[in-house]
């Protein structure tokens, strides 16, 4: 049987033991988290992380954005061609390379192209001519979809140009989506120079979501939306740094973009989402001979297709096109990404070890229930240095084992107990 004077410190040392095995991570935690950090962050933000060393708890919150200031691509729009500037409508494979000669014609040599060049028994000559037009930009963007089968395919030159190392990813990929085929026919992406990037996953079902990352044999292909921020960025694919759930690090100083284990983008501002842009009709390039352009624009310029024809997700994905690329361009500006570190567990035993101690020295020195008092202070004593913790050093520590082992502590201080110390220090005097 436990004496009784140290059945209070022998409940709280299991309780505490308890909890430091069942809370990191729980729900229960989570709470904490957010009550603890909550105050001092945006008035919109998303709780990453479990507690661990791996991936430790992180605030993600929007930005008060002045859009006078980021940048904001150019949008160039196939449209309906309600005029019938254009050879046929939807555009020709004629129209696109008349569309990007004047392009060329007006200067612009950056382009991305966020519709997959793709059509339906075009005929040969249009179609040589389309790709001669293509390999006269100097930096050129492509996009088509990707899925997966059961025949694979080799990655196609533009894409694997536009890829990156399975190095440069960490953590666990086993939920990374992954391809080995476009699923639509003879697209055209370019051939010596450009870089192609994804504009949907079509075997993944969750098509609400904006993925970003790929694994498709050996390499990691990324979304059109990225590449084309990574372009106007000018960071070298050679650079990011992908933590999966966490971001992909961009290597500029503020310049992450939050993603989840899926390798999607976990957290879009609503600021974002109100994008005003002024879209530009392509027919309206063909008889301007002056720039029409303001001249430190965003590159490259954006291409879409906003044609009436199309499926409801081409039509989403057009829609939402220029303000996710906007988004990714301007990470500093769109994202403020807080992380908290750990402890190892060997500190947080010593922490634990150390509270332990310092109950079982006041309930030996203290007299009576005056014990419950100095409990009750170190508890508020303990608050007061999470939050300035966690807060100074962007630090989480084991705050809430360390709170339930002073409950107990204090919930056994019981009058028995303390009358039998209290005759064992008396004075004979």
């Amino acid at each position: 049987m436990i004496p009784r004077r140290y059945a209070s410190i022998v409940c709280s040392s299991i309780v505490g033991g308890l909890a430091c095995w069942l809370i990191p991570g729980s729900s229960v935690e989570r709470y904490a988290f957010l009550f603890t950090t909550i105050p001092f962050t945006g008035s919109q933000s998303v709780i990453d992380g479990n507690g661990s060393l791996e991936n430790p708890y992180a605030h993600k919150s929007s930005k008060s954005v002045d859009f006078k200031k980021i940048s904001q691509p150019i949008d160039i729009t196939i449209t309906d061609d309600p005029k019938q500037i254009f050879q046929s409508s939807p555009a020709s494979p004629v129209d696109f390379a008349i569309i990007l000669k004047n392009l060329t014609r007006l200067h612009q040599d950056s382009i991305a192209i966020g519709t997959p060049l793709t059509w339906a028994d075009p005929e040969a000559i249009p179609l040589a001519a389309l790709d001669q037009q293509l390999d006269a930009i100097p930096h050129l963007i492509t996009s088509a979809p990707l899925s997966r089968g059961s025949t694979p395919s080799p990655i196609p030159p533009a894409f694997r140009r536009a890829s990156i190392n399975l190095a440069q990813l960490h953590g666990n990929t086993s939920l990374i989506p992954v391809v080995n085929r476009i699923p639509i026919p003879g697209v055209l992406l370019g051939n010596e120079k450009s870089l192609a990037g994804f504009t949907a996953l079509e075997s993944e079902p969750d098509q609400s979501s904006l993925p970003l990352i790929a694994i498709w044999d050996d390499r990691v292909v990324l979304s059109f939306h990225l590449l084309t921020a990574l372009n106007h960025l000018q960071v070298p694919l050679d650079a990011i740094e992908i933590h999966v759930g966490r971001h992909i690090y961009l290597g500029k100083k503020s310049s992450y973009i939050p993603i989840d284990n899926y390798g999607r983008l976990s957290f879009f501002p609503e600021e974002f989402k109100t994008i005003k842009n002024q879209p530009l009709p392509a027919e309206e390039l063909l008889d301007t001979i002056a720039q029409p352009f303001p001249e430190n624009n965003f590159k490259p310029i954006i291409i879409r297709n906003t044609h009436s024809t199309q499926d409801l997700p081409s039509i989403e994905f057009s829609n939402s096109l220029i303000q996710s690329i906007t988004l990714l361009s301007n990470p500093s500006d769109g994202f403020s990404i807080k992380y908290y570190a750990n402890l190892t567990k060997d500190v947080e035993l010593l922490f634990m070890a150390a509270l332990l101690c310092l109950i079982f020295g006041i309930q030996n020195f203290w007299y009576g229930r005056d014990a419950r008092g100095p409990l009750i202070a170190l508890t508020a004593a303990i608050i007061i240095i999470h939050f300035l913790i966690v807060h100074l050093t962007a630090t989480w520590i084991p705050t809430l084992p360390a709170l339930l082992t002073l409950a107990f502590a204090i919930f056994f201080t019981k009058r028995k107990s303390n009358q039998y110390r209290r005759g064992r220090f008396t004075l004979p005097w």
